[in-house]
């Protein structure tokens, strides 16, 4: 079926303005503005059924993170506040993380731990923080994976961190070493994080009704909030949601019906929200529990994460056993052919 033609400008757009908004963490108001954002533009398309559906979250809001050199020279560094740390103020001494293990008479002083990101994207952080917590450090700098860029994953599961753990640069990372080798050097760091055990999150949700030949429903979706600015996870296929159900609704309004109701479904709080060991996918757990109706009669979904990454990034389509066939024949796209996963649900989400 011929649904339209898309537009890469309206797309690149909607993505902009998406990240005009900042960093959407669950619960914050920069998410509840890119809430009503995509809200408004739905229903701009001429959607008659446009749901906001409210659920509760655990509020994360981190309003700032500042780093400095204090000795030997004083230098504010780049930062960013890894998720889950709590508000806090300290200074001390900077050691590699290793110093501790390496020198015992280091174990009675005050310190701050720094480390390289590592080879593990997620959990040589991980590893590196509850290294640092057993080792008594009062805190962790984390230099990042590349050059100029801050990273941030989740190094906790469930509750706050014990320690505040920041990352700065690989650059400034590089150079703050290089000052510890050649004498002592002091940092400060102070946090500033507000915590609401129950704050709200919304799901999105655009409903297209079928043409009644069929009582099966299709599911389009994607979350919207994110860490930092979030371009490629996840307001680029937020954004390419948002351009097919323009799409699709511009088509309906010619009497072009589908055969399946669609719902284009844009989640909350999929990147964090619960304070629990699965901290994850909270928005969509919220739409499951709350549209029983519609999730019994749903036959399929699509789910777009990530989709705006560059070159070399990795394809993945992950399917489950009853749409693999039709996943399989979405692999070929300019002579590339994305890596294959199958999963069988509920898996990893």
């Amino acid at each position: 079926m011929v649904v339209g033609n898309t537009s890469i400008d309206e797309i690149r757009k909607t993505v902009e303005h998406l990240c005009d908004f900042g960093q959407k963490v669950a619960g914050t108001e920069a998410e509840v503005q890119a809430a009503n954002y995509l809200y408004e533009r739905l229903k701009n398309f001429g959607f008659s059924r446009v749901e906001k559906q409210p659920f509760d979250v655990h509020g994360w809001d981190p309003r700032s993170s500042t780093v400095k050199i204090q000795t030997p020279v004083q230098k504010e560094l780049e930062s960013a506040l890894f998720p889950y740390c709590k508000s806090e103020s300290i200074e001390g001494p900077v050691v590699p993380i290793e110093s501790r293990e390496e020198n015992s008479s280091l174990l009675d002083r005050d310190l701050i731990a720094f480390a390289d990101w590592g080879n593990d994207v997620y959990l040589s952080v991980r590893a590196n923080y509850y290294r640092a917590v057993k080792l008594g450090y009062k805190g962790l700098i984390v230099a990042g994976p590349q050059d100029d860029l801050l990273k941030v994953v989740v190094i906790a599961c469930g509750g706050l961190l014990e320690i505040p753990v920041v990352c700065i640069t690989k650059d400034e990372g590089d150079s703050l070493r290089s000052m510890m080798e050649k004498g002592e050097v002091t940092v400060s760091i102070e946090t500033d994080v507000e915590i609401s055990e129950k704050s709200q999150s919304h799901n999105i949700v655009a409903i297209l009704e079928g043409d009644g030949t069929s009582e099966h429903e299709i599911v389009v979706g994607a979350h919207y909030d994110s860490w930092f600015q979030g371009a490629a996870d996840n307001c680029a296929p937020a954004a390419t949601v948002l351009e097919l159900a323009r799409l699709f609704q511009a088509r309906a309004e010619k009497g072009n019906l589908p055969k399946r109701t669609i719902r284009f479904l844009f989640y909350g709080a999929e990147e964090s929200g619960s304070n629990d060991f699965y901290f994850w996918l909270v928005g969509s757990q919220a739409y499951v529990r709350d549209n029983q109706d519609s999730v019994d009669k749903t036959a399929t979904v699509l789910s777009l994460d990530s989709t705006g990454y560059t070159h070399p990034a990795t394809d993945n389509i992950d399917a489950t056993a009853d749409v693999l066939d039709f996943a399989k024949s979405l692999r070929a796209d300019e002579g590339k052919v994305p890596s294959m996963i199958y999963r069988s649900p509920p898996s990893y989400g």
